[in-house]
């Protein structure tokens, strides 16, 4: 194996970890806020928030899944391609699945709102994390 594809492999590691950090961080935001909205509000706001929550979620998921899962190396012009159209996807996703909650479920508002909103946050500070020296620690469950 050469250095730069042993490189490659260990970037792309620290890459996967992050993602599904990332993911169950708000995958862990969304229980969270399921129970409190559960526990202060009702049914309805707590099902809304973990369908919001969800949502968000997924979206992560996919978006991380198609730029550190795929095995296949490929030109710099071809992987940013990929990575715009992963990005219109997710954007679709999340409008579908946005109509689709609200059209055919009877969602709390707020909370669907709120949670999602959460969930996005959760997201975006971990994207900023390292610009403040964070280090987010990987648990290694091979050895």
């Amino acid at each position: 194996m050469s250095e730069e594809t042993r490189l490659q492999s260990q970037i792309d590691k620290k890459n996967k970890a992050v993602v599904l950090r990332i993911t169950i961080a708000q995958f862990a935001v969304t229980l969270l806020i399921t129970l409190v909205l559960y526990v202060l509000v009702d049914f309805q706001a707590a099902y809304s928030g973990f369908l919001a929550g969800m949502i968000s979620t997924l979206a992560t998921l996919y978006i991380g899944s198609r730029f550190f899962f795929s095995p296949v190396r490929r030109a710099a012009r071809d992987r940013l391609a990929s990575i715009y159209m992963a990005e219109l996807i997710k954007i679709v996703f999340v409008v579908v699945a946005f109509c689709a909650s609200f059209l055919l479920l009877k969602v709390h508002f707020l909370a669907f709102i709120g949670a999602y909103l959460a969930t996005v946050a959760v997201y975006w500070l971990a994207m900023i994390w390292p610009a403040f020296g964070v280090q987010i620690k990987t648990i290694n469950l091979k050895g």
